[in-house]
């Protein structure tokens, strides 16, 4: 009887131990930092292939794990930030500059013109050139 409750008294501190020291190496690195990286890399680097496995390798996470964990942050997958990031800036290239649409596309990460324009036209309901021509009439 004594041996055995020696035992499960030596288990339960091993466990407490275990317990208060996974805690503590959490505190040191907040899971939240990781979506903090990832985001501030995006805002930076949004001109570049930036694809989920580069991004899960950027933090050395896995890449579910990384999709949950920014998701719970900001209420949305890498990419669908991703994708609203380059669109901001696109919006702010199109009203602000009289660079090209397919130069903004470039500098905005996306492949092609086309797949701009209809992501483009899906998050703003109008073409670039649509926003354009709103934004510089040609009276001023």
């Amino acid at each position: 009887d004594c041996e055995a409750a020696e035992a499960l008294i030596f288990e339960l501190i091993y466990k407490i131990k275990a317990e208060y020291f996974r805690k503590k190496y959490q505190e040191k690195k907040p899971q939240k930092s990781y979506a903090l990286t990832i985001l501030n890399y995006m805002k930076n680097n949004l001109e570049k292939n930036i694809t989920l496995d580069s991004l899960a390798e950027r933090v050395n996470l896995n890449k579910s794990y990384l999709v949950r964990l920014f998701k719970s942050t900001y209420g949305k997958t890498p990419m669908q930030v991703l994708i609203a990031l380059r669109m901001e800036k696109a919006y702010d290239l199109i009203v602000n500059t009289n660079i090209s649409i397919s130069q903004i596309a470039f500098e905005c990460g996306f492949s092609s013109d086309s797949y701009f324009i209809a992501g483009y036209k899906k998050r703003f309901f109008e073409t670039p050139l649509q926003t354009r021509i709103k934004n510089f009439p040609k009276n001023k």
